[in-house]
């Protein structure tokens, strides 16, 4: 699909650039696919263990991801990290290793745990009985402490989500 390959291209670009220009040392692009329909119903809890009705999906990663979390927990460790970032005010927080979206990545990488905001629609369901909203977030860590980074690499992190929020408005 040209769309989501524009986003993934987009991803790709930003992703690189972060991670040779910054102490970052693995980045991710995540999103939460929230439904509308039955919230009793747990048809999108994939593990059964989250509080909401979401489901989260890695669209885009980039760094050493061998021993993460498990795929038993991926869903809702990515919904913990998007509901993380999208509960705060200005759209970029820092998380401590012990949420359950730090588990996303290798424990040495967790010294350093950065959420941004991205994008948020609903996406079309053509005419389905129930909607679905979509939240997406990068999530960035690094195996040094928040103070390695600068203000401009905090700043440019803004930026980038900026960028990649532009690219999903033009696929949307």
């Amino acid at each position: 699909e040209k769309k989501s390959l524009t986003i993934v291209e987009a991803a790709c670009w930003t992703a690189a650039s972060y991670l040779s220009l910054t102490p970052a040392t693995h980045i991710m692009l995540l999103e939460e696919v929230i439904s509308d329909g039955d919230e009793n119903s747990g048809s999108n809890d994939v593990d059964g263990d989250s509080g909401s009705n979401g489901n989260g999906v890695i669209l885009y990663r980039l760094g050493d991801f061998q021993n993460v979390a498990s795929s038993s927990t991926l869903s809702s460790s990515i919904t913990a990290a998007v509901e993380a970032v999208y509960q705060s005010r200005g759209g970029r927080v820092s998380i401590p290793s012990s949420h359950p979206g730090a588990t996303l990545l290798p424990e040495e990488s967790r010294r350093c745990v950065l959420l941004q905001k991205v994008y948020e629609y609903e996406a079309d369901t053509s005419g389905a009985s129930m909607s679905n909203k979509k939240r997406v977030c990068l999530l960035v860590g690094s195996d040094q402490l928040l103070a390695a980074f600068t203000k401009n690499d905090l700043k440019w992190l803004g930026s980038l989500g900026s960028y990649l929020m532009t690219k999903f408005e033009e696929c949307v």
